[in-house]
Order: structure tokens, then C-alpha cells, then sequence
């Protein structure tokens, strides 16, 4: 799968932060933009609606008085009615409800006169009170304005268009008692005649209705084409599209170019540090400040200028001291060599001193070999440059080097086997320190194989030559397996063996300062593979 946990720990910080920005920008510009066109939407829906609810009010007016309505000048909400007529009204009319009020003033007796027109038992009726003992009482007629309002509806619908606005007066048990579509003497759908008992908006094919109960039973439906604000929604989201497409394009290529340089010092860290890991060791590398990078960055970059300064000391200072105790302990151990050697020489020595100082040439024989050691692995990881590098041919240099090896395993009796290839396997090495490298493995496998064979193979890969050194010994356990390549370690099964546990930690030193690398496999009680790649200059991997 490529989308996996290691692809994702590839991605850079700079395209982390680019397609975090972008994410964070997408997501802002698309709640913005949604509450944005919500915000439109409702404000055109609300603006249709506003003049749905005129043309009821107005249809609603000339249902009930007919032409009358355009003729009343001053008409309240019922709610205006005078407390003293209302009253009066409920004593005659008990539960009516008062749509409008019609307030007449009479200049010449002084008074005012008040006209309720209100609904009582599905009928229609105008009351005034005229003085303390009269009323003026009558039922409305409303079959009688049934042309009036007719034709106030053709008006709206001519001015509007056919096909723009739809008005509906439904009875009670659902037939058109006024209809200029094809509701007109037909049943409607229950749930669309009771969807709502109050004002509501519902939406069906390219119209939007309100429904208007009457007190009478009947329900006003009036209905506008919203075709022209479903086109406006379609070209908003195609431009909300676009934008949006354009706006993120555009801030996560700025995001990528803020983190590009937010990023810059911990990239010239990181070169820094690869540098000085990758072999070279070239502690006096500094990391150039800039002025521009921000504290944080600054401060890293100081922080690793300061370790490197100290690290460089301490290495001069061990340089210094590994070359003193070098010194010091080279001229004491050859001083006394040369007098052993000499006492050695005397054939009158009694055998029991020959004895001892046999046992001090031997030790001083081991101590010279340990300093020696130590300086080769002390001088290869601090100056990998002045390798003395020359185009060699490994399988010639093992097939000497078994050669000169075979009878040592042979003595002991294991099985040695040597596969190479017919042809030459050239590399650029240094011809002595190869050497020492093929020397330590193939006698620690000497001495760690007690039955068995060892076998040394080379071969040629698609990114190097890569030999290996193959044993049946007693193996290395796998917490023993990270540490056979520090100084002086020596694993619990070979202690009761002699060394010094120098030998590995040579082939490693070596390994890596030609830019190789050595792998280790290992099973204890079964033996122990030890492989190294000896890529190309070009293609190196510090071990």
C-alpha cells in the first residue's frame, strides 16, 4: 500500500506545514463560503416570501369584502378592535374571531366608529356598534366576490407570468374552490393540504408555497417559480468552486513558500549533521547564521555550532592524549623487549629465570600488539582520508589470504570452503587495511568454531561487491549482537577464550571509513554470518 506509516514519516516538514495550511485554508474558505450563500439563500427565500404574504393578505382581503377592500382606507389588525365594542360583539357572536377593523371617524358628532369584520361558524360578517343601544349587524356574501377576487388573481398572474406564481384556494374536503393550475375540481394529497396548520414554506418541483388557512375551513396555497434561485444557487456553488480551488492553490503555495524559509536553518542543520555523520568527521564544520531565521532556528543552530566546537575539542584533547600514552607506553614496552631479548641470548641463564622472562617477552609481545590496536582504530576513525585507496581485486585477495589460512582449519579440522567468482571482483580499497579486515574475521571465525565449517563467499550485486564469512561456531545472542563492534567487548561465551576484544571494533572502524557496511546475523549454539558491502565510492553507507 503506498500510503503507509513510513510514506508518511517521509514527507517533509516544509510539505507537512504546506498541506497543513492548505487543509486549515480549504476548510475556513468552505465555512465562510457556506455561511455565506446560506446567508444569500435565506435572504432571497425571505424576500419571496415577504411578497407571497402581501399577495395573501391582499387575496384574503378581497375573498372576504370584495372591491370593498381597495376602497377601506384606515384597516387595523383585529387585535385594534375597542375593549367596550368587543364586548358587544361576543355578547351576539360568541367565540368570532376578528380578522380586520375598519376605524371611520365622524368629525361632525365627534365620535369614532369601529367595523369588525370577523368570522363565526364558517361564515363571513361586518358589525358596528352605532351608539349605546345599536348595532349594525350583516352576513357577508362571499360567493359574491368570487369574480371580484377572480380577477384580482388573473391581474397577479398576467403581471407575474403563467408559469411564475401559482394561487390555489382549496375547500375543506380538499376540492378547488379557486385554482389557476390543475388543482382546480381536484382532490389534493392530504399531507400537501395539512403540511402545516400555520405559515410555512414548502418546496415541490420548481415552486416554493406558503399555506394560508381561512377561518372558514378553506386554505389559500400561493406559489412562486423559484427556477431563477435555484439557477443563482448553482452559479454561486460553480463560483464557490472555482474560487475555492484558486484561493487554497494559491495559500498552500504560499504556505510552502513561508515554511521553505521558516525551515531553512533546520535544513542547514541537517546538512550539517549528515555531513559530519556520513564519514568526513569534520568537526570543525560551522553553520553559518543568517539574519533573517528566527529565534528558535538561531538558537538550534548555535546549540549544534557550540557541540561541534566542543566535540572537536575533546577529539584533539583525545588525539592528544591517545599519542602521549602511545608515546609513553611504545619506548618502556620496547625497552623491555630489547633487555628480555637480550637476557634471552645468555646461555648460562638459569632455566627458571629463562622461564619468567619468557612470560614478560610474551605479555609485552601482547601489550605492544594492544596499543597497536588501539592506535589503528584511534587513527582509522579520526583521519579516513589518508587511506591509501588503490584498485585491488578482492577475489584474488581472498583466495591468498585462504590460501595462507587453509591449513590452520585444517589442523583443527573444520571444513573450510572458498566460493568465488572465475572473474575479478575489483574494488578500491586500502590493500592493508582490506587485508586486516579479512584477517580479524576469518580468525575470530577460527576461533570461535569448534566443528563445523567455515565458509567465505564473495559475489557481485546490482550496487556493489558484497563478501561474507560463515561459521558454525557457538554464535552471539541478540543483546550481545549491537555491542561486537564497541572496544574491549567481549559476549559471555567467548570469555573463556583469549583476545581482547579489539579485533571487531578494527573491521569496524575500517568498514566505515571506506563508506561500507557490515551486517551481522546470528543464532546462538548455530554460528554467525558476518557480511560486508563494499559499495561503490559514489554509493557509499557509513556502517
Amino acid at each position: 500500500m503506498f500510503w503507509n506509516e513510513e510514506g508518511v514519516r517521509r514527507i517533509s516538514l516544509k510539505t507537512r506545514l504546506a498541506l497543513s495550511y492548505g487543509i486549515l485554508f480549504f476548510l475556513s474558505c468552505s465555512i465562510l463560503f457556506i455561511l455565506a450563500g446560506y446567508l444569500l439563500i435565506s435572504e432571497v427565500n425571505q424576500s419571496g416570501d415577504n411578497s407571497l404574504q402581501q399577495m395573501a393578505a391582499r387575496i384574503r382581503g378581497i375573498y372576504i369584502l370584495g372591491f370593498r377592500y381597495d376602497r377601506l382606507d384606515d384597516l387595523l389588525p383585529g387585535d385594534r378592535y375597542p375593549d367596550s365594542d368587543r364586548f358587544s360583539l361576543e355578547s351576539r357572536y360568541p367565540g368570532a374571531e376578528i380578522l380586520f377593523v375598519n376605524h371611520i371617524s365622524d368629525s361632525l358628532n365627534g365620535r369614532d366608529y369601529y367595523t369588525a369584520y370577523f368570522c363565526h361558524n364558517d361564515r363571513y360578517y361586518e358589525f358596528r356598534v352605532q351608539n349605546e343601544n345599536t348595532v349594525y349587524s350583516r352576513q357577508i356574501n362571499i360567493m359574491a366576490n368570487q369574480a371580484n377576487l377572480r380577477s384580482h388573481i388573473s391581474r397577479i398572474i398576467l403581471a407575474r407570468g403563467q408559469d411564475n406564481l401559482r394561487v390555489t384556494i382549496l375547500n375543506a374536503d380538499g376540492t378547488g374552490y379557486l385554482a389557476n393550475d390543475r388543482t382546480r375540481n381536484q382532490k389534493m394529497k392530504r399531507h400537501d393540504l395539512w403540511l402545516q396548520k400555520r405559515v410555512q414554506p414548502y418546496e415541490y418541483g420548481n415552486f416554493r408555497y406558503l399555506y394560508f388557512p381561512f377561518p372558514d375551513g378553506r386554505t389559500l396555497i400561493i406559489g412562486r417559480n423559484i427556477q431563477q434561485r435555484d439557477e443563482l444557487i448553482q452559479r454561486y456553488i460553480f463560483l464557490f468552486c472555482g474560487i475555492l480551488i484558486a484561493a487554497t492553490f494559491s495559500g498552500m503555495c504560499a504556505a510552502w513558500l513561508i515554511s521553505r524559509r521558516f525551515i531553512r536553518g533546520i535544513r542547514q542543520t541537517t546538512l550539517a549533521m549528515n555531513r559530519i555523520s556520513s564519514g568526513s568527521r569534520d568537526y570543525s564544520y560551522r553553520i553559518a547564521d543568517l539574519p533573517d531565521n528566527d529565534h528558535e532556528i538561531r538558537e538550534l543552530m548555535h546549540t549544534f555550532n557550540m557541540m561541534n566546537e566542543r566535540t572537536e575539542h575533546l577529539l584533539t584533547e583525545l588525539k592528544m592524549m591517545s599519542d602521549n600514552v602511545a608515546h609513553d607506553l611504545r619506548t618502556p614496552l620496547t625497552r623491555i623487549s630489547g633487555t628480555v631479548e637480550m637476557f634471552l641470548t645468555d646461555r648460562n641463564l638459569d632455566e627458571s629465570v629463562r622461564t619468567v622472562f619468557v612470560s614478560i617477552a610474551e605479555e609485552t609481545a601482547r601489550l605492544k600488539n594492544l596499543v597497536n590496536t588501539l592506535m589503528d582504530i584511534s587513527h582509522t576513525n579520526s583521519r579516513p582520508d589518508e587511506l591509501h585507496k588503490e584498485d585491488l581485486d578482492l577475489t584474488e585477495q581472498l583466495r591468498d589470504f585462504c590460501e595462507f589460512m587453509q591449513p590452520a582449519f585444517e589442523e583443527k579440522g573444520l571444513s573450510f570452503q572458498l566460493e568465488l567468482p572465475d572473474h575479478s571482483l575489483w574494488i578500491q580499497a586500502d590493500k592493508t587495511k582490506l587485508q586486516r579486515v579479512i584477517s580479524n574475521l576469518l580468525e575470530n571465525a577460527l576461533k570461535f568454531t569448534e566443528r563445523g565449517e567455515v565458509r567465505v563467499k564473495a559475489e557481485e550485486t546490482e550496487k556493489g561487491v558484497v563478501f561474507q564469512v560463515q561459521d558454525t561456531g557457538c554464535g552471539i545472542s541478540e543483546s550481545d549482537c549491537k555491542h561486537v563492534f564497541e572496544r574491549f567487548f567481549r559476549s559471555d561465551s567467548s570469555r573463556h577464550l583469549q583476545g581482547n576484544g579489539l579485533g571487531l571494533a578494527l573491521v569496524h572502524a575500517i568498514v566505515r571509513a571506506h563508506n561500507w557496511q557490515i551486517l551481522l546475523e546470528s543464532v546462538p549454539g548455530k554460528g554467525s554470518v558476518f557480511m560486508i558491502r563494499l559499495y561503490p565510492p559514489d554509493d557509499g553507507y557509513s556502517a
